[in-house]
């Protein structure tokens, strides 16, 4: 049993989220990001599929061959620890806070450090120790990167709140002040802020789609972080200004009746195998209700396991 589940967890883990390839950004988005010397990716932490985007744009500029500036949302006094996990010398122990990180946050290092080409990545949030603001240290960080002259392109990944240009902050709310993207814009700073909407859940994967400013789906998802602080109410032309567009990720179609692959395939054999006591003539039932994996278009109709 304890081989059975290690079986399951391998696949279900499968290979890296963040590997090339395993997202493809929104024409859109790619256009707005090399028409941007400096472009901030709001993210919902924890989400691999932020990292694994994130990482395709950095790869699309890489392979350009631009000279890369990476700005992470870690404490910039664990620079050293940054540069060897970047350099595959150092795994274990998060980097990030821990809302921060995350597997795939982790992965995204390791796989940045793979890029190879004219690339540096700093660490750019404020040390625990520190008194600025979070978002001022960020600013400054960033917009020293934007003052050399031997960087061509500045991506920075970030939460989403820090990508908010502007924020209708309450009058009796004790705000923090402007978040990273209103910080650099009141410097001059040219840049384009991306922010990212995300689906509750999703079974089969997530699909980008590019909304530029103004559109719904992107005044949807400055609304959605606007409420989570304490704003007063704003038009929706306040809004399209917030940010300069937004990723919104849907959920991937079911296809009922699609050939069983991948993960789902390996779970189907084996836990078929071993439900049976390992004898393969023997096989049982191994859901109380099968349609639980015939959501992933599994099975063709009249062939669900167990009926």
């Amino acid at each position: 049993m304890r081989f059975f589940v290690l079986l399951v967890a391998a696949a279900f883990v499968g290979g890296d989220p963040t590997a090339a390839g395993a997202v493809t950004p929104p024409p859109e988005l790619s256009a707005v990001a090399r028409s941007s010397r400096v472009v901030l990716l709001g993210e919902r932490h924890g989400e691999p599929a932020s990292h694994a985007l994130f990482l395709a744009l950095v790869r699309d500029a890489v392979a350009a061959g631009e000279r890369v500036w990476v700005g992470l949302e870690i404490p910039g006094d664990r620079q050293e620890e940054l540069d060897r996990a970047v350099a595959g010398e150092r795994r274990g122990t998060a980097l990030a806070h821990p809302l921060v990180d995350a597997p795939s946050y982790g992965a995204l290092v390791r796989a940045l450090g793979r890029l190879g080409g004219a690339l540096t990545v700093r660490a750019i949030d404020a040390p625990a120790t520190g008194d600025t603001p979070r978002d001022r240290h960020m600013a400054r960080e960033v917009a020293a990167a934007d003052a050399d002259g031997a960087v061509d392109r500045v991506l920075v990944l970030v939460g989403n709140l820090h990508a908010l240009r502007s924020i209708p902050w309450a009058a009796e709310a004790a705000p923090s002040g402007p978040k990273l993207a209103g910080l650099l814009a009141a410097e001059g700073v040219a840049l384009a802020s991306i922010l990212q909407a995300f689906p509750p859940s999703c079974v089969r994967g997530l699909r980008p789609t590019f909304a530029p400013p103004g559109r719904p789906a992107a005044v949807a998802a400055v609304r959605a972080l606007w409420d989570v602080l304490h704003t007063e109410p704003a038009g929706d032309d306040r809004a399209a200004t917030a940010a300069d567009g937004a990723v919104a990720w849907a959920c991937v179609p079911e296809r009922r009746g699609a050939p069983l692959t991948g993960a789902p395939l390996l779970i189907q054999v084996f836990a078929e195998r071993f439900a049976g006591g390992l004898n393969p003539r023997r096989p049982k039932p191994f859901l109380p209700a099968p349609r639980t994996l015939w959501c992933w278009g599994s099975w063709p109709p009249g062939r669900v396991p167990g009926r």
